[in-house]
């Protein structure tokens, strides 16, 4: 029973993680013409939340391997949640970002202390579907944030979509807060703590996978971010059109990571993050060929599905090689090298697209994809 409650509850903070961060992709260009503001300008309300993101990443992982994982998770998701007000509410884009900023410090908790406290519940070798199913919140909560966010939008008002995705948010806390009861045994001491640095790089695979990370990152968050703005914009989509083909991305991505983990089980974690990263490459670098909106949606379920079976991959990978004592620390560090990438590839694709156009933006977003085979080769399973 404590098993099948904690996943229930670590899907649940997932969902809300990605309700709240992918609230902003679909009503971006109703946002850019209130604020008469640029396309990079524009993508500073995602990239302001993954820096946040990113630099929580180190102090979560810290905290949560000495104080507890539960205790960092329900502060995060808290905040996170309670941000969403302030930025519905806001006249001033630059107060905006800022509340993004906040939004993303919240969110940043969740990754290291949720994927460590199922670590700690399921042994090196059986991890991969656990993180799997979790995972697949992620999907969900992406693809409600796109639907009914652009629904909301488009009957009323963008600023009410931040406003309602507020009360998910603290459902989703309180019942996180009643359903998990933490296995405390690996939390370090806080008298003898010491911050395992060096412990956790002596692995050059980890090494890796924290570049990995931030590549692949950098290129989720670029097409997250502008894809349903290219559709309306470029495409001459209606909002809630080009928002139910985006939802193709965020639609498969929900069996992408169980069935990420279970192949990564079965057939080794490296084969399937080659595979996705060759199919990532080709199709984002050729998106804007696809003329028709269904080539565009058959497209989108490919990335959609490869992106998250690599994501959930890259995870399991860092868990294997990580003691138990480390993990959360190991996942902090990896996960901060990431989000660093993916603060600045919504900001880049924007400058780009304000610069050279569309086309050249998905092509960058290709080359990403490209450089990270290599590495990917490099690392020992």
């Amino acid at each position: 029973m404590f098993k099948y409650s904690l996943l229930t509850a670590c899907w649940l903070g997932w969902f809300i993680v990605f309700l709240n961060r992918f609230s902003i992709s679909p009503i971006l260009s109703l946002i850019e013409n209130e604020f008469s503001i640029l396309h990079s300008e524009a993508g500073l309300l995602m990239s302001s939340y993954l820096l946040a993101y990113a630099i929580m990443q180190i102090p979560a992982g810290i905290f949560s391997d000495r104080f507890g994982r539960k205790y960092m998770i329900v502060l995060g998701l808290l905040i996170s949640s309670l941000s969403n007000i302030f930025i519905g509410l806001s006249s001033d884009f630059t107060h905006m970002v800022l509340y993004r900023f906040l939004t993303g410090l919240g969110a940043g908790t969740y990754f290291s202390a949720s994927t460590s406290i199922i670590s700690d519940a399921f042994p090196a070798g059986k991890r991969g579907k656990p993180i799997g199913l979790t995972s697949s919140g992620i999907g969900v909560g992406t693809v409600t944030a796109v639907f009914l966010g652009g629904l909301i939008a488009e009957l009323n008002s963008w600023r009410l979509v931040f406003l309602t995705f507020t009360i998910p948010g603290l459902i989703g806390t309180i019942l996180f807060w009643r359903l998990v009861k933490e296995n405390r045994k690996h939390i370090g001491n806080i008298r003898n703590y010491r911050i395992p640095y060096m412990s956790v790089f002596k692995s050059k695979s980890l090494t890796n996978l924290t570049i990995i990370h931030f590549l692949v990152l950098a290129t989720y968050f670029s097409l997250n971010t502008f894809i349903p703005t290219y559709l309306t914009v470029e495409a001459k989509l209606s909002l809630l059109f080009a928002n139910i083909i985006f939802m193709a991305l965020p639609l498969f991505e929900i069996p992408a990571g169980p069935l990420g983990g279970l192949l990564a089980d079965k057939i080794g974690k490296k084969y399937v993050s080659i595979t996705g990263l060759l199919v990532i490459a080709f199709i984002s670098s050729i998106l804007p060929l696809a003329k028709s909106p269904m080539l565009f949606f058959i497209s989108l379920i490919l990335i959609g599905f490869m992106i998250r079976a690599i994501l959930t991959v890259l995870s399991i990978f860092v868990t294997d090689t990580s003691s138990p004592s480390t993990i959360g620390t190991a996942l902090g560090l990896y996960n901060a090298m990431g989000f660093l990438g993916s603060s600045i590839g919504p900001y880049v694709f924007g400058l780009l697209t304000d610069l050279y156009g569309f086309n050249s933006a998905f092509l960058f977003t290709g080359i990403i994809a490209c450089t990270t085979i290599p590495l990917i080769i490099l690392i020992r399973e």
